[in-house]
């Protein structure tokens, strides 16, 4: 593809390879050593400076998953490579938006037939997403898929859903109610937990959603109790997520809602691991998300995607 560079995965892994055996990790140490077993030492460094995976710091390089390496965690590091290709800060966010616009949903998955040019124009970048698992080859060659557990984290690069018929949009949107209901369900038996030797808390403990749709938030608990006792609420908007982006929206009512309620305001956000299987061990609770959100611009990515007009 042009202007993405020619970057292979195992060039990558020699990086890291270099990175563990390097007392003092300074560029030129690294690159003498790396050179010495591989080549393309710049693309590799340029590539993962861009997708923010590398830094120098004072001459210094500072490398994502090294730890992980060193455990012999090799799935982390292709884990961390694509979730940082789908992070629009990175300086090559526009290739990545370019080539998965070619996949529209055909036949229960998201697929590409590629014409004879663009196996050539989006060669470096296809070959690179097929080791790090993210493209699969159909069995005739003749067209490239996302893999099932990747479609989530890409969806909003493919192409219009021209390709899908008004029937499967239609049940994409109940499946997500669906998914997200049940998340709902989830965090309630959470907090009955969270409070569970706080019976009188316990027992008031509210899913407002089933009564309201515009409070602006799902559920009415409670914080423990402090010492002297000062029952406090806690109004809880809960967020199905993936588990590799944590993306999510946020309505115009529940963004007044939050910021009118501040610290008494919390966002749950539920990783899905299956259609009816959440992680518990990776739920984020932010409190206060309005300020988190809009304050924390090193882990959050805040974008406007819908306008709202009114005649006057």
């Amino acid at each position: 593809m042009g202007g993405f560079p020619e970057i292979r995965l195992k060039n990558i892994i020699s990086f890291y390879d270099m990175m563990i055996t390097v007392y003092l990790p300074t560029l030129r140490n690294v690159r003498a050593r790396y050179e010495r077993v591989s080549n393309d030492f710049d693309s590799v460094l340029q590539f993962l400076l861009k997708i923010n995976m590398l830094k120098i710091v004072e001459d210094e390089i500072k490398l994502k998953c090294l730890n992980q390496f060193r455990s012999n965690d090799i799935d982390s590091i292709k884990s961390q490579i694509v979730q940082e290709l789908v992070n629009p800060t990175n300086q090559i966010s526009k290739y990545v938006n370019d080539y998965f616009g070619n996949f529209t949903f055909r036949n229960e998955r998201y697929i590409h037939y590629p014409s004879i040019d663009e196996r050539f124009f989006y060669s470096k970048i296809r070959n690179l997403l097929i080791e790090l698992n993210v493209i699969g080859i159909g069995d005739d060659g003749s067209f490239y898929y996302i893999h099932p557990k990747f479609t989530s984290l890409f969806s909003k690069y493919f192409g219009s859903v021209n390709g899908i018929t008004p029937e499967q949009l239609k049940n994409i949107h109940l499946n997500n109610e669906r998914i997200g209901a049940l998340a709902e369900l989830f965090i309630l038996d959470y907090e009955k937990g969270r409070l569970r030797q706080y019976p009188g808390l316990k027992n008031k403990i509210e899913h407002v959603a089933l009564k309201s749709v515009s409070a602006g938030y799902d559920i009415l608990s409670f914080e423990i109790p402090s010492i002297p006792p000062v029952q406090k609420k806690r109004y809880i908007e809960v967020k199905a997520v993936s588990p590799n982006t944590y993306h999510f929206y946020m309505s115009n009512m529940e963004m007044e809602v939050a910021s009118e309620l501040g610290q008494e305001y919390c966002l749950y956000l539920v990783p899905v691991l299956s259609d009816e299987s959440f992680d518990i061990h990776n739920l984020k609770i932010i409190n206060e998300p309005m300020t988190i959100l809009f304050h924390d611009e090193d882990k959050w990515y805040v974008e406007i995607e819908n306008l709202s007009f009114q005649m006057i």
